[in-house]
Order: structure tokens, then sequence, then C-alpha cells
């Protein structure tokens, strides 16, 4: 079947073929004509949210830019059959970083401007991969061989009579899953990562080091809180219909929502730039505190232990009058009783893996008042989970 014919397939049926494909699948679907670059353009903005059709402001830069992630996520990586693991290919991360930072360079005027010049087009670079890192194949594929040894363990409990098989093939995928840790890897073994920490020392080289170091600082840290922010208003809008409205669902669909999915594999991006040590433990402490603690609905202290009392929740159902429950009247299946028991697995979680990172690549070197905050907070959701286990123990 030629681009032709398949363009003429019925835009839902086309659009739920796509849905299978990765960015650089349908990148390169777009190349093939005029024809299927509108189709491309159209299936990325409603897959992505990545508007290439109509764009504000039309910019051939930035055309290059998501090129060259396509590039990367067809020819970046591979897969080991024999390994079975994600090998990372340095030599085209280091191509790809080659070309766009020579890009930027060419863009730049020769004598003046040159600072706001790099400001702007790092500004609209970093803009880009940083949005992409979401959609990281290298950070997707762990999350579908978590998902094959939830299958395997399943298929385990059903077929006894073969558990040999079974038990070398769970073991089997266990060391898979350890394969792709990102800890346990020289290099992060997160592509959108270590692209970033490749360019990174070329534009110091091309560029004054401390005028270009600063700005890729102050830009990267800057989208990092805008993407943190806006997956924050996908999760509150998601579970504020869901508690407001909706029926209440089990705890298995809380867990397993798109908005933490996305958030989820960022934190796993952020521990991987911190292995390149473009991200630091002060910027790690104030991300925490900022916009990783409030990226959660409920917060510890929502569930509170007193004489008088007992256990008993506080909660804000309208976010203005927070209203009060006791654990006579709370029942298991109540929708905010189980986000927050949730939530502090999930911030504990996270806030654990940042710290972590943190002290593999930095030891000694990071002073532990850099991560006030963050302990801080992990202190305090260490508590909740301790007083969560003695309610259920208790019933």
């Amino acid at each position: 079947m030629v681009h032709s014919d398949i363009c003429q397939l019925p835009f839902e049926l086309l659009l739920k073929i796509m849905f299978y494909l990765d960015f650089a699948d349908i990148w390169y679907f777009g190349t093939c004509s005029l024809q299927t670059r509108v189709l491309a353009y159209r299936i990325i903005r409603i897959k992505y949210d990545i508007e290439l059709l109509r764009p504000p402001i039309i910019n051939p830069f930035g055309r290059l830019i998501h090129a060259a992630v396509a590039f990367l996520g067809r020819y970046g990586f591979q897969y080991d059959q024999l390994q079975q693991q994600v090998i990372v290919d340095t030599s085209i991360i280091q191509s790809v970083a080659n070309h766009m930072a020579v890009a930027i360079y060419d863009r730049i005027p020769s004598k003046t401007y040159r600072e706001f010049s790099l400001d702007f087009l790092l500004d609209k670079t970093l803009e880009i991969l940083i949005d992409h890192a979401l959609f990281d194949p290298t950070l997707i594929l762990p999350k579908k061989l978590c998902e094959m040894d939830n299958f395997i363990s399943k298929s385990e409990e059903l077929m006894n009579q073969h558990t040999d098989i079974i038990s070398n093939v769970t073991v089997s995928s266990q060391s898979m899953i350890q394969a792709h840790d990102i800890y346990a890897l020289k290099s992060t073994g997160v592509l959108m990562a270590d692209y970033l920490a490749t360019m990174y020392p070329i534009l110091t080289t091309l560029f004054d080091a401390g005028t270009a170091g600063d700005i890729h600082h102050r830009l990267l840290t800057n989208h990092i809180q805008r993407q943190l922010v806006q997956l924050k208003k996908k999760y509150h809008a998601y579970h504020s219909s869901q508690i407001s409205h909706l029926p209440i669902p089990s705890s298995a669909s809380i867990h397993q929502t798109p908005p933490y999915h996305d958030f989820q594999l960022f934190i796993q991006f952020l521990c991987a730039l911190i292995r390149t040590e473009l991200l630091t433990p002060k910027d790690i402490d104030h991300l925490s505190y900022h916009y990783i603690n409030t990226f959660f609905i409920t917060q510890p202290s929502d569930i509170a232990l007193s004489m008088n009392k007992g256990l008993h929740m506080v909660m804000s159902k309208n976010h203005h009058s927070p209203v009060e429950t006791s654990t006579d009247k709370l029942h298991i299946s109540d929708y905010q009783w189980k986000l927050w028991l949730m939530e502090i697995q999930c911030r504990f979680t996270a806030l654990l893996d940042l710290m972590k990172s943190i002290i593999i690549q930095y030891d000694r070197r990071s002073n532990p008042n850099e991560m006030a905050n963050t302990i801080r907070i992990l202190n305090d959701t260490a508590s909740a989970i301790s007083l969560s286990q003695s309610f259920n123990t208790r019933e």
C-alpha cells in the first residue's frame, strides 16, 4: 500500500493505528509527501499536544529540533536481544548534538546581541527537548517490561503445573528490569538526558563558558518547572472531577491515571539529569519543595492523630473550606482516603529516588543543608506512612 492509499483511510482508523507508533515513526511518515505531512502533524497534535500544523509563529528552527528528536528516537538506541537491555548509541547522540550546537551557532550574529540570541535559541531548544522527555522511548520501555513482569507473575499463579518454567521466565524478566535501572548503568540510559549532557559542553566550548553555562542552567530549570506545573494541572483536573462528581473508582485506577504515569516518567528523567550533573542538589531541593510536593492534592498532614479525636482526616473537598472526617465515618472505599494513601506512597517514592540519585552522584560533595526541605518532606511522609500502617493494623 503506497502512502496515497494510506491517506485515503478514515482519519479515526489512521489515528488508532498511529497511536501504536512512536514520535519518530509518525515524523518519518510525514516526510513521504505533503499530504502525509499534514496527516502526521494532525496526529502529533492529538497524540503529543505539539502544534506543527498551524503554530502561532512559523519557526523552521523548531522543526529542526523536532527532526533531531525523531532521528534520535529512530537511530539513537538499540535493543540488545542477547543482553536484554537498551543500549544508547553515544556516537549518534554526539553527532546530533554537534549538528544542533552548530545550528545554534550559525544563527547567532557575529558581534552584537550574541547573548540575547543564544538565550532565545537555547530557550526554544530546551523547551522542545523537555517536552519530548515524556515521550522518550528509553523511559517508556522499562515500564512495558514491568507490565510484562506483572503479567508473568499472574500467569505463575494460574499455571502451578508449570512452576519451574514460569520461575525461570520470571527471573529472566527481573534481570531485564534491573538491566534498565538508570542507577546501575554507566550512562544514564535515558536518551534525552544523554543528549542534553552531550550538547552542554559543546555549547560552552562554542560560546563563553560562563555565559553559556548560566543561560543553559537557568533555562533548563525554568522548563523543568514549567513541565511540572503542566503535569500538576492535568493531575489536579483529573482528580478534582473524580472527587466532585464521578463515581469512586478503585485504588488501582487511581494509581494508574495517565497524569500520574507522566509524573513518574518525569521523575526518572530528573534522576537521569542528576547523574549528568546538569541538576545540582540545590536545584532538586527547590523543585521538591515548590513543585514536586505541591504536585499532589493531599498532604501528609491531612491525616492526624490526637487524644480527643483519635485518627481523623482533614480534607478540602471544595478547595475552600476544610472538611473533617473521623475514622468512625470513614470507609475504606472513600476516594479521598484512598487518594491520601496512594499519594503519601508516591510522594515518598519520588523523593527517595531523587535523594538516591543525589547520594550516588555527588556522594560527599553535597552539603546536607542543601537538601533540608527534601529531607523534611521525606520525614513527614514517612511518619504519615507509619500512621496509615498502624491504622490498617488496627482495622
